[in-house]
């Protein structure tokens, strides 16, 4: 079984478009063994009510909820009652072609590596509507990751990963610490740090328009949550 998990929170005008789009390209695949969980960070407009008419209308659809704030929170939260072999992660907005990302299934799936991560810096990769400063702040923060952790990761900010179940579900909850959105980038650099085999694959992005992430915030998360993982592997303390 693959589980699609999707952190959502205050998406009610986005969510309805994400995920009618990711259960068309199910249905256009070969995959037949799947769940959706929306996962939802204590949101607070209308987005449970949305999640649970899709909970009602597909029983292949589960919805969580954790009052921990972070998208970081909601992905664990959905990683620990997943049933899935494999865990696919993606945005709400599918900002990234879930087309390409359910193609890749079948190869992850017969092949020796641990987590495919998509990115959007590698040959291939095509990004549209991409504003020039949000460019500049993920190229920096991504290429001061790979110099401090002296690790080839180019992209650890799409959101789009696909990850092997096995031992997943403990190292969220006694490795992977933060809630927010260096998820992602946590998880990855501590599979390489236990030699782990991570490959990173190019994705077609579309940004959204209207993201709701502020920059400024993200960044000053970033940078303290590299420093602090930093002095973790360091000292062995993960």
């Amino acid at each position: 079984m693959i589980s699609f998990i999707i952190p959502v929170y205050n998406e009610e005008k986005r969510l309805n478009r994400g995920i009618d789009i990711l259960i068309e390209c199910l249905r256009n695949s070969g995959i037949t063994d799947y769940e959706i969980i929306i996962s939802d960070n204590a949101s607070s407009d209308n987005t449970p009510v949305l999640c649970k008419q899709y909970t009602e209308d597909f029983n292949f659809i589960r919805y969580a909820r954790t009052e921990r704030k972070g998208v970081g929170a909601a992905i664990k939260n959905a990683i620990l009652i997943s049933n899935g072999d494999y865990i696919c992660t993606m945005d709400a907005d599918m900002s990234g072609s879930p087309e390409i990302i359910i193609n890749t299934l079948e190869y992850n799936i017969h092949s020796e590596y641990d987590i495919l991560n998509f990115s959007r810096y590698i040959s291939g990769a095509v990004s549209r509507g991409r504003r020039q400063h949000r460019y500049i702040i993920s190229r920096f923060l991504n290429l001061m990751v790979s110099g401090i952790f002296v690790k080839r990761i180019t992209d650890i900010m799409s959101g789009f990963q696909i990850v092997k179940n096995d031992g997943l579900k403990k190292q969220v909850q006694s490795d992977v610490i933060t809630d927010k959105w260096f998820f992602s980038g946590e998880l990855l650099i501590l599979a390489q740090a236990r030699g782990l085999n991570v490959l990173e694959l190019p994705i077609i992005w579309s940004e959204n328009s209207d993201s709701k992430v502020n920059i400024l915030s993200t960044v000053k998360e970033y940078l303290i949550e590299i420093i602090m993982l930093k002095i973790r592997i360091v000292f062995g303390i993960m």
